[in-house]
């Protein structure tokens, strides 16, 4: 059975003999077709038939395709022919066999369908409709979440969306100062994407990957400064994922680091992980250092290499041994090297910290600060 997940930048040729001049389909129109022995094929077998569209960046569109004489399989992307270049694609999520497809353009242009079979050797009539996508639902009020029991939920077609067009479901829960959270958003269906909200909305921490860039899990861990209502958005990563997904949020208990030196601007460190380094909350060993920000608004950038081990860096704050995160990052600088640069919004002592991606990994290390002028 074909993927039905997001495939970007999969690039799916056709047998050149059997190339067609894509036919057009406007916005708000349907048009009726059929696959024949005759049409080209993917490099599967199966047929397909390619029609153009012009699209504009940020406008949602759902494209739908019905048939019953085949199991309907659709295909979203740019270029023609051997060109081709897949975003989106899809099989069952039209209901029943039949396919259905919504995605937001980032850029204005010419995109092309291609209304495929799923089997190779299936031929028959089909139809084929694209139109603007209904509006969103409001986000509405969100849902009260009880700490320590998973949460059920579905993102759907119909569900609220964020900026980026995918869809998302909010909810709350009651977070006392002084005490660590982890959230956990699991899916086998979609990437999910997790974020943390203050009262207002505004984001205070997000992720996409639990396992540090495998996987399709979403997890942080955070200690709230204050008692606060905090809320919780879990959605997909890219637009128009659906699926059921699970929600959890309990207490967990600190795991607590230790200043293995200072960092200043401008400074190069030379460091080893070893079997005896300290341990974060992922078992991995990690070496902790502070450095200190002058004023509010000053960027600086953090870069860590080593020819021993997969590199992984996060900033954050250090209070009382327990990490709070502000940024992250895994092969930023390059290869397994890891670079962060950040903004900070607040003068202060701030920590920064170097890790292993994979547990029982060690070696030696460089980290180097810039401070940017």
């Amino acid at each position: 059975m074909k993927s039905l997940a997001l495939a970007a930048a999969l690039l799916i040729g056709a047998t050149p003999a059997l190339v067609a001049q894509p036919g057009t389909i406007l916005s708000g129109e349907t048009k009726t077709g059929e696959l024949t022995a005759d049409s080209p094929v993917m490099d599967d077998g199966s047929a397909y038939e390619t029609y153009a569209f012009a699209a504009e960046a940020g406008t949602a569109y759902v494209i739908l395709m019905r048939s019953d004489a085949f199991d309907a399989y659709l295909h979203v992307g740019t270029g023609a022919g051997a060109s081709f270049e897949t975003l989106y694609s899809d099989d069952d999520s039209g209901g029943g066999t039949d396919a259905r497809i919504q995605f937001v353009p980032t850029r204005s242009g010419t995109y092309h369908i291609r209304a495929n079979a799923l089997m190779q050797g299936s031929y028959g009539t089909y139809t084929l409709s694209l139109a603007p996508a209904p509006p969103p639902r409001p986000m509405g009020p969100p849902i009260a979440l009880t700490l320590g029991q998973v949460m059920a939920g579905e993102l759907m077609h119909d569900d609220p969306v964020r900026d980026n067009g995918s869809y998302a479901h909010l909810y709350s829960f009651a977070a006392k100062a002084g005490t660590r959270y982890e959230i956990v958003m699991m899916s086998g269906d979609f990437d999910t994407f997790l974020e943390i909200l203050n009262a207002e909305g505004r984001m205070l921490v997000q992720n996409d990957d639990a396992d540090r860039g495998e996987g399709t899990n979403s997890r942080i861990v955070w200690m709230a400064d204050t008692d606060a209502t905090l809320q919780v958005r879990a959605s997909g990563l890219s637009s128009a994922e659906t699926g059921d997904y699970t929600l959890l949020v309990r207490e967990v208990a600190p795991v607590r680091l230790a200043t293995d030196g200072i960092l200043r601007p401008q400074q190069t460190l030379y460091g080893t992980l070893t079997g005896n380094s300290q341990r974060n909350e992922e078992g991995r060993h990690t070496a902790v250092y502070t450095f200190t920000v002058g004023a509010m608004g000053q960027s600086w950038s953090f870069t860590a290499r080593s020819g021993d081990f997969d590199t992984y860096l996060q900033i954050g704050i250090l209070r009382d041994g327990v990490l709070t995160e502000l940024s992250h990052d895994d092969d930023g600088g390059g290869q397994t090297d890891s670079q962060i640069i950040h903004t900070f919004q607040r003068a202060g002592t701030y920590v920064v910290v170097v890790s292993a991606l994979q547990p029982g990994n060690s070696g030696h290390f460089t980290l180097r600060a810039n401070r940017e002028e």
